[in-house]
This record gives structure tokens, C-alpha cells and sequence, in this order.
């Protein structure tokens, strides 16, 4: 992935991590950028598949109620 996607990714989330919404800024660990699909099972660089994450929001989109089927 390359550093403009990166740049975009954290200004999407305001530096925050996208499950917790814990500031970057108050974080011990830098916040990284994870695939919500990983690349091995297809997912792709694009924006919508990627989530700025916390330590402790890493992976945590597993345990994100699913939408309801319409």
C-alpha cells in the first residue's frame, strides 16, 4: 500500500482507531492500518477494506454485529 493511501486512511479516521476510537496521540503503540479482508483471502488496498486500529482494535471487526440482511 503506498503512503498517499496511508496519509488518506488516518485522515479518514482522524487518527483515531476506527473500533475504539482511541486518539493516537494517548496511544503507547502507533496505530496501525489493517486489511479488514486480508490480501491472502482477496481483500484488497482499497480504502473501504482498510481501518486504522489500535493495539487493542486490532482484528476487533470480527466481533462487529453484521448488517442485517434485507
Amino acid at each position: 500500500m503506498d503512503e498517499a493511501t496511508r496519509k488518506l486512511v488516518r485522515l479518514r479516521a482522524g487518527d483515531r482507531c476506527e473500533y475504539c476510537l482511541h486518539r493516537q496521540e494517548d496511544a503507547e503503540t502507533t496505530h496501525h492500518i489493517e486489511h479488514i479482508v486480508a490480501k491472502q483471502h482477496l481483500g484488497s488496498d482499497d480504502l473501504s477494506n482498510l481501518a486504522l486500529a489500535c493495539i487493542h482494535g486490532i482484528g476487533q471487526w470480527q466481533h462487529l454485529p453484521l448488517p442485517l440482511p434485507r
